[in-house]
């Protein structure tokens, strides 16, 4: 016989979840906005730190982390500027430091390739091509090195810390000075300091709750009406493992109804913390992918904004990228936007792609405005038209196009660019000085033209060229097929004929037919009178050869020339240097 007793028990517990109590971004948000008046520090080294606080607090959290890329980046970006490779000031290193000086940077980066966190972000091609533009490989910005985006931050914080005239070490300590002072900023540093970034985890008490039930010799009951609470008390009793028909089978007697209502409800509840597990699931995926955009979205961005300006050809083209840029950064940081594409990654592809089809399309508009652009630097317009640069020389171009082939050509009449090819076509186009300058580089001697020869195609003077070997003579010729105003002559060679004559001596190409000879009785040889000896013939001198050129006349006279490696002439031979000043070859 059961004994009916009222008993008061507590079947609830105290539930624990982690929450974000103590939000790092939070605060970080919050020094971002606290007002630093630089000039309330009284030391200089404390005025130089307030300032970067101000100017450049993104790179704070990297300086007083002490950022491995960022405090090695800073020790190389000194050593280019010292010896010229970078510029010293902000804005100016921040521009070469993906473009001009890419491979200066490179080099300082390849050091830490396998450091984290590019050891980890970077990819294998990022950091094969990284170490190919180190080297000097290939010539390439460091805008186009995959992956590059995870580092272009920590180069502008390097930029920053160099230019702000204070040791990086220093720099730390001072800036603890600054953001003690700082309000909210203090919370911020302390966290840094202790490297608790975004560590910081909270707790909270669901509170208690108390059932009453009516107990039996089991320990389990209710009141006879039934208690409010009795699906609180079934609830655990189930948490903890008991199943439906041993708790029926024990309550029933008492509460059947209540039992199987409990039971019902139960059910429900299961399948709600299912689908609140399946929830929390997705929303910590979604904080974790938002996260990764609200700390790479910008750096990502940025490496858009970089690869795609230095593409563009003039400073319309460069606001439009900006635009780009900024939209990027709204799209990626928009929560609908990860929410959409599921994952950071597949939201920065789809950004990339849909972005870089209107840069594309900017590009393409800023190639029509600089081919019409006749002021346009020559190398920047001949850019427009896909010339490339002439196997790599300076002022040499190769066109895929006549209309390119035919602006490169322009320019060249004009003296303002040194040569043409024209892609499928064998020849070199050029005229003027660079047309001497790249005859004599050949081998060849370029000699004005006589009065009245001139081009059939510009009206310039035809430069005869006296080349001194056959290959020579071709590298010449490649110049007369490209259309150059140039008669290539020779191989030829300078023939002595006393101290101050010379004369140039071409080969025969063809023998003469041979004569007969006629038959001719030798002449009767002189008896030298006796006591005299006849003279002996010496033999002649061999006439030396330099390729020191001392000028007489002209704009150079009394200067000196060598123009090797050009191939030596007899001393005395007539020289000069294609601008109106002429002399002779002397002896070195």
């Amino acid at each position: 016989m059961f004994a009916r007793l009222l008993l008061c028990a507590t079947l609830g517990a105290a539930l624990a979840a982690p929450v974000r109590a103590d939000d790092f971004l939070s605060d970080l948000a919050g020094c971002a906005t606290t007002p630093i008046d630089a000039a309330k520090f009284a030391t200089s080294d404390v005025k130089k730190a307030a300032t970067f606080v101000v100017n450049h607090g993104e790179c704070v959290p990297m300086v007083v982390g002490g950022d491995p890329i960022l405090y090695g980046a800073t020790g190389g970006f000194i050593v280019l500027q010292a010896n010229g490779s970078l510029p010293t000031s902000y804005g100016a290193c921040v521009d070469a430091t993906l473009g001009q000086a890419s491979q200066q940077v490179a080099g300082v980066l390849n050091a830490y390739v396998n450091t984290p966190p590019l050891s980890s972000v970077m990819p294998a091609a990022g950091k094969a091509k990284l170490a190919q533009i180190a080297q000097g490989k290939i010539q390439d910005g460091l805008y186009s090195v995959p992956g590059i985006a995870v580092v272009t931050e920590r180069l502008d914080c390097a930029c920053a810390v160099t230019s702000s005239g204070v040791n990086i070490d220093a720099l730390k300590e001072r800036i603890k000075t600054v953001v003690d002072g700082a309000g909210d900023c203090k919370k911020v540093l302390n966290k840094l300091v202790g490297g608790a970034y975004d560590t910081a985890k909270g707790a909270y008490s669901a509170g208690k709750a108390f059932v009453n039930s009516v107990g039996c010799s089991l320990g389990f009951g209710g009141c006879s009406s039934g208690p409010p609470l009795f699906c609180t008390g079934y609830f655990n009793m189930r948490d903890q493992g008991i199943s439906h028909e041993s708790l029926a089978q024990n309550l029933s007697a008492w509460f059947p109804e209540e039992v199987e209502k409990c039971e019902q409800k139960y059910a429900n509840v299961v399948a709600d913390r299912q689908k609140k597990a399946v929830a929390d699931a997705e929303k910590k995926l979604f904080d974790q992918e938002m996260a990764k955009a609200e700390h790479l979205g910008a750096a990502n961005a940025l490496g858009f904004a970089f690869r795609w300006s230095k593409k563009c050809l003039d400073a319309e083209c460069k606001s439009s990228i900006a635009k780009f840029a900024d939209l990027y950064t709204a799209d990626i940081l928009n929560p609908e936007t990860i929410q959409y594409y599921k994952t950071f990654k597949v939201a920065v592809a789809a950004m990339e792609k849909k972005y870089g089809a209107l840069a594309e399309v900017a590009l393409i508009l800023s190639k029509k405005r600089v081919k019409k652009d006749l002021s346009a630097p020559a190398e920047v317009r001949l850019q427009a038209f896909d010339c490339v640069a002439f196997l790599g020389r300076p002022r040499q171009s190769l066109c895929p196009s006549s209309e390119g082939f035919a602006a490169c050509r322009s320019y060249a009449d004009g003296d303002r660019w040194d040569a043409c090819a024209s892609e499928g076509k064998v020849g070199i186009y050029s005229a003027g000085e660079a047309l001497d300058r790249l005859v004599r580089r050949g081998g060849c001697i370029p000699e004005r033209a006589r009065s009245g020869s001139v081009s059939r195609l510009v009206a310039r003077p035809v430069v005869t060229a006296q080349c001194l070997a056959a290959r020579a003579r071709n590298a010449c010729e490649i110049l007369r097929k490209g259309g150059s105003a140039v008669r290539c002559e020779g191989p030829v060679e300078i023939v002595r004929l006393d101290v101050n004559r010379y004369r140039v001596r071409r080969p025969i190409l063809q023998a003469p037919p041979a004569l007969r000879p006629m038959p001719v009785q030798p002449a009767p040889q002189p008896i030298p009178p006796p006591g005299r000896v006849a003279p002996t013939l010496r033999p002649a001198l061999t006439p030396q050869s330099s390729t020191l050129c001392v000028f007489d006349a002209g704009p150079r006279a009394g200067q000196r020339q060598d123009y090797a490696p050009m191939a030596p002439l007899p001393v005395g031979t007539p020289c000069q240097d294609g601008r109106g000043s002429t002399g002779r070859v002397v002896a070195p």
